[in-house]
């Protein structure tokens, strides 16, 4: 990527200074160099354009992001910070902040900045009168003012930032491995919440977190009442046959739900793979085959989990050679991956058993491969 971004870098080049106004070619012309590593060149682009326009929101942001590809990013906080004192796209550099921090897995201020942005909300709230409209009449300190969100705003806007800034929690506190902390949060949200769409966003967090636990069989339950309130979403219906289907019950129903899913969106890898998946839990290992192929191709051949899925089919098939082929590929997909990154159960499995089908299968052993549904 880096070196085909390095070729770009000269043909937009030349394009922006034909037409130096036009916005998408600014912003190509810095993320190519940026993707190329060429961050000095792509910050000198910026400061010159600031120059001309030192209080654009836009041009400073895309500042902050080229110094956080840089590794840069306590420079890039600063400017953040900075800005929050003046601009009034508040949300913008707060969101900049939060996701720099994220990135930098510096998960605990994060969380804490999350917290403080929600705590600064429902003040804010409480002190607006039912259905108005108004600026805050009190002027906040600058310790304040760095924490509101953007104003003056309606009781929907902030009521919709608020619940955002929870949805963000939740995955801040699921990437730092905080389980606990995010299910009492989303169990408290859950019950206060009446909206069907919130409903659903807690319901999955939750899910999310009691699979991380190990707690497969409560979090299907959690995705069944999501089911119930969303019954056309086709991310969900996959996400519970997955989890039965890797488990090898309720297969006439998960089969439902699966076709379902791949009916609505047929070149999606992770639906390609849950019906092979079916169908090697059926002992249908030919098609299995077939539909697990197809998955890995609609993936680029990148996914560690559908290689790994495609190992033990080959090695039910008798195809020892290319079922070690594809349980070696999971094991090197995965390991290039970020190690601090969420991953699912699926993925954790190859990093801990598949070295050992390896190691088994290249002895001459038998290797312990996933069983199929009784």
């Amino acid at each position: 990527a880096a070196k085909e971004a390095a070729k770009a870098v000269p043909i937009y080049e030349r394009l922006f200074q034909a037409d130096g106004k036009e916005k998408s070619l600014r912003n190509s012309l810095i993320a190519s160099l940026a993707l190329a590593g060429r961050h000095d060149r792509a910050a000198q682009y910026v400061l010159e354009w600031l120059d001309d326009d030192p209080d654009s929101d836009p041009l400073l942001w895309m500042l902050g992001t080229v110094l956080v590809d840089a590794k840069r990013l306590d420079d890039a906080l600063e400017l953040a910070r900075t800005r929050l004192l003046k601009t009034s796209n508040r949300e913008d550099f707060q969101d900049f902040i939060l996701d720099a921090l994220g990135r930098a897995k510096r998960h605990d201020e994060c969380i804490e900045m999350i917290g403080t942005l929600m705590d600064e909300l429902i003040t804010i709230l409480r002190a607006l009168p039912e259905g108005g409209r108004r600026r805050p009449v009190e002027r906040p300190r600058e310790e304040q003012m760095v924490n509101r969100p953007n104003e003056p705003a309606t009781l929907e806007a902030l009521h919709d930032r608020l619940e955002k800034l929870r949805a963000r929690l939740a995955i801040q506190l699921i990437t730092a491995q905080r389980y606990r902390e995010a299910e009492q949060k989303l169990t408290t949200w859950l019950e206060a919440a009446t909206d069907p769409t919130m409903r659903v966003r807690y319901l999955l967090g939750l899910a999310e977190c009691q699979r991380s636990q190990g707690n497969e069989q409560q979090a299907g339950a959690t995705l069944e009442r999501a089911l119930v309130l969303q019954p056309t979403d086709v991310t969900l219906n996959n996400d519970i046959a997955y989890l039965w289907i890797d488990r090898g019950v309720r297969l006439p129903e998960a089969e439902k739900l699966i076709r379902y899913s791949v009916g609505r969106a047929p070149r999606q890898a992770a639906y390609l793979d849950t019906y092979g998946w079916l169908l090697y839990k059926k002992g249908e290992f030919a098609e299995a085959k077939k539909w697990l192929v197809r998955g890995n191709r609609a993936r680029d051949g990148k996914d560690p989990v559908i290689h790994d899925h495609l190992g033990d089919t080959c090695w039910r098939l008798g195809q020892s050679a290319e079922a070690i082929e594809h349980w070696t590929t999971a094991v090197r997909l995965s390991a290039q991956r970020d190690e601090d990154r969420r991953i699912n159960d699926d993925e954790r499995r190859v990093r801990t058993t598949t070295p050992k089908k390896i190691e088994d299968a290249s002895a001459g052993r038998e290797p312990a491969i996933a069983p199929v549904a009784e």
